[in-house]
């Protein structure tokens, strides 16, 4: 699209109009498209962030759970991708607890408790790491015996220990049987920088 700005003024006009009235599902769905935008041909990620997470908030007071989230999702990918990782991990667990609410989507808490684990290692923060993990292993007993599980707790493990090698060993073999790309990608490198930037204090 040559001016998606011009996209975004019709559709954010079009969305005042529908919250005056207070259709918010359908405003819901036009502050998505603005989110779609911003994160497409305006290749602007922290408006199309906050895009994404208005639209959730509205999708979410009219009950429809599973598009907001949706847009919770896309709003933590983005901000790991702005290097947020403190709000993306939230957005994960939120995800992840709103997932564990149905047997439709309890499949996908593992992934989502992966990506907040790995937030807290980006920051880096091993010790909330290793309190989260405790967590999830409560609220999903089955999540530390899965790939996902075994994968963040190797992390940890090499993250604790300052070892690059043990943790790029733990991605490559994880990486054969899923493989590793987007935003789990980009993750995955800002735990690597934060373990070499680690001060050595031994």
């Amino acid at each position: 699209m040559a001016r998606p700005e011009e996209a975004v003024a019709a559709l954010v006009a079009s969305r005042d109009i529908l919250l005056a009235a207070g259709r918010f599902r359908q405003a819901a769905d036009r502050e998505k498209q603005v989110a779609e935008l911003y994160k497409g041909d305006a290749g602007d990620a922290a408006k199309a962030r906050d895009a994404y997470e208005r639209a959730a908030g509205w999708y979410a007071q009219e009950g429809a759970a599973a598009t907001a989230s949706g847009c919770y999702r896309e709003s933590a990918t983005l901000a790991i991708e702005v290097g947020d990782f403190k709000g993306a991990l939230e957005r994960w667990e939120q995800v992840a607890a709103m997932a564990l609410e149905s047997n439709l989507t309890r499949y996908s808490v593992k992934d989502y408790y992966l990506a907040a684990g790995g937030c807290y290692l980006a920051i880096p923060d091993y010790v909330a790491c290793g309190n989260a993990m405790g967590f999830y292993a409560q609220q999903d007993p089955s999540f530390p015996g899965t790939m996902e599980g075994r994968f963040l707790h190797s992390l940890l493990t090499a993250c604790e220990a300052g070892d690059v090698a043990a943790l790029d060993a733990a991605v490559a073999d994880y990486d054969r049987t899923k493989r590793v790309s987007g935003y789990m990608a980009t993750l995955l490198r800002a735990v690597r920088k934060a373990v070499q930037d680690e001060p050595d204090l031994a």
